[in-house]
């Protein structure tokens, strides 16, 4: 039974199998033959030659061997190149302890090398925590454990060209914290992130390891129970400069019958560069002229909208031929008005005051009473209240 997979640098891969007790290192030419085995068929063991379901392996570039013995020993061992036994760390906790010491483990289940950093880093699944030591003496560094894992930490990855460390949890046994993915800066064990599936296409169930490519632009979570592979591509926080060009979320490559492959974006939070600097610049930039551009749009508007209130005011009678006479001597500056001839802003607001019905009739003493016309008589019956 297949559990743990390692793909070498030169195309070789490695396989741990929790049925056998052992792991297998096949080369790119030969997928039939193991170039080397470790452990004995069949049988398992605690000693330095036999496993017990062991659940991960990670190969240094020195070619040293590192093993998560895994479901039943609760140990890392190291191996040399050829097979030698080196040395090992680590033991079995007890289940009903709080808070485990430093260096327990109850199912250590995934082994990841830190080589830059000299550093082995250990999802200790049961106990909810990624624990780091380093990589020849196994001397304990830092442990990383959060309540967001649900007491469960099942897997993890690292991306050297960004310094990240992701990791998946597993489904509590309240069911009352989420299944996602995280994203961690090694350096200060800082959490920069979480994701998961977008909720149209589901979410995780059942996660049982994690990948992601070195300058971290991917990641893959593969899932049993499903049996599906999540495939995740990196978006970047909108201080950066660089944004990949995202597929549709919901494109999926089908791998078999019972297998797919969904595509989805997850974030990463990045410190601010130079470039981020520069794009915020560009953002505010790009900012101001779009208030500029909404404001020359709006002036027009304003304008055409205050002259369609004025033609509707004079259309009704609002406004009279004195007023504007008055108001453009005003504007113009060549006339001092009378103070009784004030703009009467009253007049406008209550249309009814100072109005005087005007006869439909024709009349006799209209050329007789020294009225120009009923306009000057409306104006005037203004003035005076």
């Amino acid at each position: 039974m297949p559990h743990g997979l390692f793909i070498y640098t030169d195309g070789s891969f490695w396989v741990t199998d929790v049925a056998l007790h052992q792991v297998f290192h096949f080369t790119a030419n030969d997928l039939k033959k193991p170039a080397l085995t470790l452990g004995e068929k069949f049988i398992p063991g605690n000693d330095n030659r036999h496993f017990c379901k062991p659940a991960s392996v990670a190969v240094s570039k020195t070619g040293d061997i590192y093993v998560a013995d895994g479901y039943c020993n609760s140990r890392i061992i190291r191996f040399s190149a050829d097979g030698k036994f080196l040395n090992q760390w680590g033991k079995q906790d007890n289940v009903f302890e709080r808070n485990p010491p430093v260096g327990s483990f109850r199912i250590p289940h995934k082994v990841v090398l830190l080589e830059d950093r000299d550093l082995t880093c250990v999802a200790d699944r049961e106990n909810g925590r990624i624990q780091c030591f380093t990589m020849e003496s196994g001397r304990f560094r830092f442990q990383i454990q959060r309540e967001e894992f649900g007491g469960t930490l099942y897997s993890i990855a690292y991306a050297q060209e960004k310094g990240l460390l992701l990791a998946v949890c597993g489904e509590s046994l309240d069911k009352r914290h989420m299944v996602r993915a995280f994203v961690f800066n090694v350096t200060d064990q800082r959490l920069l992130n979480v994701f998961a599936p977008n909720s149209n296409s589901g979410t995780f169930t059942r996660p049982h390891d994690i990948a992601v490519l070195p300058n971290a632009d991917e990641a893959y979570v593969c899932e049993i129970g499903p049996n599906v592979v999540w495939r995740f591509l990196r978006v970047y926080h909108k201080s950066t400069k660089k944004v990949l060009d995202v597929p549709g979320v919901e494109a999926h490559e089908v791998i078999s019958p019972k297998k797919t492959i969904k595509g989805h974006v997850f974030p990463i939070t990045q410190e601010k560069s130079e470039d981020s600097k520069t794009t915020a610049d560009e953002d505010s930039s790009r900012f101001q002229t779009s208030i500029i551009i909404m404001c020359l749009l709006a002036i027009p508007i304003l304008c055409l909208v205050l002259i369609t209130v004025v033609l509707r005011l004079k259309r009704r009678g609002k406004f009279q031929q004195s007023y504007f006479g008055n108001l453009k001597g005003w504007w113009g500056g060549y006339k001092t008005p009378h103070p009784q001839d004030k703009f009467n802003l009253g007049s406008l607001l209550n249309p009814h005051k100072g109005f005087d019905r005007v006869s439909l009739e024709e009349s006799d003493a209209d050329g007789d009473d020294g009225s120009e016309s009923d306009i000057e008589e409306y104006s005037a019956i203004a003035r005076k209240t």
